[in-house]
């Protein structure tokens, strides 16, 4: 996953040719998009298999627009760990160049 108001994501096995797309969290305010990525990612596991999920880690710079920003990205891949290990699902971040050669 490639994780922010839009995000990329991308699943499948190693030997098989993966599904992806990219999806837009609605709402307003930062706790509005957490709860649009817990319901992407229930309904997601819905429809794939998942043993493991990999994303993109932030990268926070000082040219972010506002910290509004940085607590949005930071905040959802909390989430998104949390979703996991409540699901006793691996997660980990990789890199942006790790995960970019890995697709």
């Amino acid at each position: 996953l490639d994780l922010a108001t839009t995000f990329g994501w991308c699943v499948g096995a190693p030997d098989a040719r993966p599904c992806h797309g990219s999806v837009r969290l609605a709402g307003q305010g930062r706790p509005a998009r957490y709860a649009a990525l817990y319901d992407w990612l229930d309904d997601a596991l819905q429809v794939h298999t998942v043993a493991r999920v990999v994303f993109e880690a932030p990268l926070v710079r000082a040219d972010f627009r506002s910290a509004d920003a940085t607590m949005l990205v930071l905040g959802l891949a909390e989430h998104l760990g949390f979703w996991a290990w409540d699901r006793g699902i691996p997660c980990e971040s990789v890199a942006s160049g790790t995960a970019r050669k890995a697709v």
